[in-house]
C-alpha cells in the first residue's frame, strides 16, 4: 500500500512583521515623497496593530527617519512648510534626532526664525560637537545678530572640523572682510574658490573683497568670471558697473561696459532697485551723460529709503555741476546661506 506522507501547513505570516518588513525594504530604494510617506504608512500601521516593544521602537525610529528624508525631499524642492512640519513630526518621535534637529534649524533660519534656530544649532552641537555644520549654521546666525566674534568661533570651530566645509571658509572670509581683516579675508575666500570654483556667488564675494582692496584688475577678473559661471548673476554686473564707473584708477574705468552692466543688473529683481538706479546713474555720469544721469538718479531718490537719500541727493548735486562720481564699491555682504545636512 503505497504510503502518503501529509502536505505540511505554509508558516502563518506575522501581519505586523510583514509590515515592518515593507517598510525597511522600501527605505533602502526610496527616493520619492510618495514612497517616503508608504514606509510612515507601513510603520504607522505596525503600530496601531500592537506591535511589541522592540517593533513599536524599530516603527518610530524608521518613522523619525522618513520624516526627516521627506523634509529633506520636500524642503529641496520648495515645499518650505511641509518641510518644517516634517521635520516637527520627526522630533515628536525623536527629540534627540540631531539630523532632524538641525534641518529645523535651516528651516527655522531661512523663515526668519532666528531665536528657534539659533537654539536647534545649539543643542545640535550638545548632541554632536563633531557636526561642522551646525557651527557655520549658528556663526552665520552670530552675523546676522553682528556678534562678528562669536561668528568667528564657530566659523573656525566647523573649519577645525571639517577643512573641506566651503561655507566655513565662506563665512570666515565675510567676517574678516568686514572687519577689515582684508588679507586673511583673501586667504578664507581663496580656499573657498578652490574648493569650489564653479560656484558663482563665492567668486563674485572674493571680486567684492579685492574691489575694497584696490586690487581693481583682479576683481573685473572676478566679477568676469562670476557671469561666465551664471550670465544672470545681477550683483556681479552691478559691483562689475559701480567700478567701471567710480574707480578712482581712471585705467579701470570703462563707460560703454558700465552702463550696459547696470542696464543688465537692473533686468533682474536682485536686491534693492534704488541701488541699481543709482550704479545706473553713476555710470551715465562717468559717460557724460549728466541728463541722463539725473533722472535715473531722482528715480532711485523717489523709492529709496529715509536715510540713503541724503547720500543720493549729495550725488545728484555733484551730477547737476557735471561732474561724476568717484569711490570704491560698497562693501556688502551676500544673503545668508545656510547648509543643509547630507544625505
Amino acid at each position: 500500500m503505497a504510503h502518503h506522507e501529509k502536505a505540511a501547513a505554509p508558516a502563518k505570516v506575522d501581519p505586523i512583521a510583514a509590515l515592518l518588513v515593507h517598510a525597511h525594504d522600501l527605505s533602502q530604494r526610496a527616493k520619492t515623497e510618495q514612497q517616503y510617506t508608504q514606509i510612515q504608512r507601513y510603520c504607522a500601521a505596525a503600530i496601531r496593530r500592537g506591535a511589541d516593544a522592540e517593533g513599536r521602537r524599530f516603527a518610530q525610529q524608521l518613522t523619525t527617519w522618513t520624516l526627516n528624508r521627506r523634509g529633506q525631499l520636500r524642503a529641496a524642492n520648495g515645499q518650505q512648510e511641509q518641510a518644517l512640519d516634517d521635520f516637527r513630526a520627526a522630533l515628536d518621535y525623536d527629540p534627540n534626532n540631531w539630523r532632524a534637529l538641525h534641518n529645523r534649524g535651516v528651516s527655522l533660519a531661512q523663515s526668519g526664525q532666528f531665536a528657534e534656530a539659533f537654539d536647534d544649532f545649539s543643542r545640535v552641537i550638545q548632541l554632536n560637537p563633531q557636526f561642522a555644520k551646525a557651527y557655520s549654521n549658528r556663526a552665520t546666525l552670530y552675523v546676522q545678530a553682528n556678534d562678528l566674534p562669536a561668528a568667528l568661533k564657530d566659523y573656525e570651530r566647523a573649519r577645525q572640523i571639517d577643512e573641506r566645509l566651503v561655507a566655513a571658509h565662506v563665512g570666515l572670509g565675510r567676517v574678516c572682510h568686514l572687519l577689515g581683516r582684508w588679507h586673511e579675508a583673501f586667504k578664507y575666500f581663496d580656499e573657498a574658490v578652490r574648493l569650489d570654483p564653479a560656484n558663482a556667488e563665492i567668486v563674485c564675494s572674493r571680486g567684492d573683497l579685492l574691489a575694497d582692496m584696490g586690487r581693481y584688475r583682479d576683481a573685473l577678473a572676478d566679477y568676469a568670471q562670476t557671469i561666465q559661471l551664471d550670465p544672470e548673476f545681477a550683483h556681479a554686473y552691478r559691483n562689475g558697473a559701480w567700478l567701471l564707473a567710480t574707480c578712482p584708477d581712471e585705467k579701470f574705468r570703462d563707460a560703454e561696459n558700465a552702463i550696459a552692466g547696470a542696464r543688465r543688473a537692473l533686468e533682474f529683481s536682485y536686491g534693492d532697485r534704488h541701488i541699481a538706479l543709482d550704479t545706473l546713474a553713476a555710470a551715465l555720469a562717468n559717460a557724460g551723460q549728466f541728463e541722463e544721469a539725473i533722472s535715473t538718479l531722482q528715480q532711485a531718490v523717489e523709492i529709496a529709503p529715509q536715510q540713503t537719500r541724503p547720500t543720493y541727493l549729495a550725488r545728484l548735486q555733484m551730477y547737476q555741476q557735471h561732474q561724476p562720481f568717484r569711490t570704491r564699491p560698497i562693501d556688502e555682504v551676500s544673503q545668508a546661506v545656510y547648509e543643509v545636512i547630507d544625505p
